[in-house]
């Protein structure tokens, strides 16, 4: 069947099938790369306008926090003197935290088991007039006095 097939129509064959794979993986996001959707092709004169990225908020906790503190910093400080302190006062690798900040100007920091990736407690930080506060969940785990009073270090 391809005795009549020359090189070049290899070659071509080649190129067309592997620019499909490549196009298949770039709609399905598996290139590695951060993509956007393509825009598509539309009748009117001008194309549709892309639909925003989805804005994140402060997530609703299913729990009343532990301890609640007023803070003067802004939600940027506290949550940066929150993890200086968690490096400092527990020793703790990067991947055993993480600080996420949201659209709403709200902010988190967190214990994150790097094994599982389940969080521990977390800390939500809320602009509060000229300051913020900081509310401590325990995320149905026990906590040391210590962690307790981490808060409070970022008054």
């Amino acid at each position: 069947m391809f005795k009549n097939i020359n090189n070049l129509t290899l070659v071509v064959m080649a190129t067309l099938t592997l620019t499909a794979c490549a196009d298949i993986m770039y709609s399905l996001g598996l290139d590695g790369k951060k993509t956007t959707p393509k825009p598509q092709a539309s009748n009117s004169a001008t194309q549709p306008v892309q639909p925003a990225q989805p804005k994140s908020f402060l997530p609703q906790r299913d729990e009343q926090p532990i301890n609640t503190v007023r803070s003067q910093r802004n939600v940027f400080d506290a949550a940066q003197c929150l993890v200086q302190h968690i490096q400092s006062d527990f020793n703790l690798p990067e991947n055993f935290y993480q600080a996420i900040g949201y659209d709403d100007g709200a902010a988190t920091v967190a214990l994150v088991n790097p094994n599982t990736g389940k969080n521990g407690l977390y800390i939500d930080i809320v602009p509060n007039n000229n300051g913020s506060q900081l509310l401590l969940y325990q995320n149905r785990a026990t906590i040391s006095t210590l962690w307790r009073k981490l808060p409070e270090k970022c008054r």
